[in-house]
C-alpha cells in the first residue's frame, strides 16, 4: 500500500506512472487517484494548485540548465559556438575551398557591373559600352587562369556578346562613352572602336556650329552689327575637341571649359544605360497607390511619391 501511495504522489506531480512495473499497478494507481479525489475533493485540488507552483518556480530557476522538451532543438541552436561553425567549415576539402575561392573572384566583376548599370545616381548611357567592355577584359584575364570556373566563363563571355555586341559598336554610344570626363578614351585600346565614335563626335559638332550660324544670322544680324565675330567655326569646335581629350581633368566640371562639347554631351550621356531605376519607382508607386488609397488625387499622389523617392532632402 505504501508503494500504491508513492506511485500516486508520483504521478499527480509529474503526471507519469514511472516506477510500476505491471500493468496492473499501473491501473491499481489510477483508480486509487479517482477513490481519492471522490473522498477528498478539496484537499486534492489544493494539493495540485501547491504542486504546480512548485514546479513552475523550479523549472524559472533551472530552466536555462533544463529547458522543456519541446523546444530542445531551439535551445541547442542558440548554443551553437563559433568552434562548431569552424568544424563544419573543415568538412569541406582543399579542392572545394578553392573552387569556392575561385567561384567569388569570377563572379564578382559580373556582380559590380550589375550594380553599376542599375544605379542611379553618377551613371549615364556612357557607361554602358565602357563597362560591358571592361567586364568582358576582366573575364578573358581570369579565364587564362582559371582551374575549375572555365565552363562558366565560356557562357558568360558568348552571352556578353550575344547581348551586347551590336551595341559596342554603335558609334552613338561609343561617342556617348568617350564625352564621360572619367573615361574619355582610356577604357578601350581597339583604334578601330575609338575612331567610330571620334568621328560622330567630330560629324555632329559641326552640325552645331552650322546650326548656331544659320540660326544666328536670321535673327541677330539685324540687332547686332558685330554678331558675326561671336560665331563658333566648325575649326574651333575641332579644337575644343582635342582640347578636351588632352586635359588631365577627369570630373564633370570640365565640360563647362568646352560648351560645344558639354551640349553634345548632354544630349548623348541624358538617358540611363539600364531601367532598373524606372522599375524602382513604379514599385514605389505601387505601394503608394494601393487598393484601399484608390481614390487618392493626381496631385496628392505625385506629391507622395516625390517625397518617397526624395527622403535624402528632407
Amino acid at each position: 500500500m505504501t508503494e500504491l501511495n508513492s506511485c500516486t504522489v508520483n504521478y499527480f506531480t509529474f503526471g507519469s506512472l514511472s516506477g510500476l512495473k505491471t500493468k496492473k499497478a499501473q491501473q491499481d494507481v489510477l483508480k486509487c487517484c479517482k477513490d481519492q479525489q471522490k473522498k477528498h475533493p478539496t484537499r486534492l485540488e489544493r494539493y495540485m494548485q501547491l504542486t504546480s507552483a512548485f514546479l513552475k518556480r523550479k523549472s524559472s530557476t533551472e530552466g536555462s540548465l533544463a529547458p522543456p522538451s519541446k523546444q530542445t532543438k531551439l535551445w541547442e541552436t542558440q548554443r551553437v559556438s563559433q568552434a562548431s561553425v569552424d568544424k563544419v567549415v573543415l568538412k569541406f576539402t582543399p579542392v572545394e575551398l578553392a573552387f569556392l575561392a575561385e567561384y567569388a573572384k569570377t563572379i564578382s566583376p559580373v556582380a559590380k557591373a550589375l550594380d553599376v548599370l542599375q544605379g542611379e545616381t553618377s551613371v549615364q548611357m556612357g557607361w554602358l559600352v565602357t563597362t560591358i567592355t571592361l567586364l568582358r577584359t576582366k573575364l578573358q584575364q581570369l579565364n587564362v587562369a582559371s582551374k575549375f570556373c572555365e565552363p562558366l566563363i565560356a557562357a558568360l563571355l558568348p552571352g556578353l556578346e550575344k547581348c551586347f555586341g551590336e551595341m559596342l559598336t554603335d558609334p552613338e554610344l561609343i561617342a556617348a562613352a568617350i564625352l564621360v570626363p572619367k573615361f574619355k578614351t582610356c577604357w578601350t585600346s581597339d583604334e578601330n572602336i575609338l575612331k567610330l565614335g571620334l568621328d560622330y563626335i567630330r560629324s555632329h559638332l559641326d552640325c552645331q556650329a552650322e546650326n548656331h550660324i544659320s540660326e544666328g544670322s536670321q535673327s541677330s544680324e539685324e540687332e547686332d552689327f558685330f554678331s558675326s565675330l561671336k560665331k563658333t567655326s566648325p575649326l574651333e569646335t575641332t579644337q575644343q575637341l582635342d582640347a578636351y581629350l588632352g586635359c588631365p581633368r577627369d570630373t564633370v566640371e570640365v565640360l563647362k571649359s568646352f560648351p560645344a562639347v558639354c551640349q553634345l554631351s548632354l544630349k548623348l550621356n541624358t538617358a540611363l544605360p539600364a531601367s532598373a531605376a524606372c522599375e524602382r519607382l513604379f514599385t514605389v508607386a505601387g505601394l503608394i497607390f494601393r487598393p484601399k488609397r484608390a481614390r487618392t488625387g493626381s496631385k496628392n499622389f505625385e506629391n507622395q511619391l516625390l517625397l518617397r523617392l526624395n527622403k535624402a532632402y528632407w
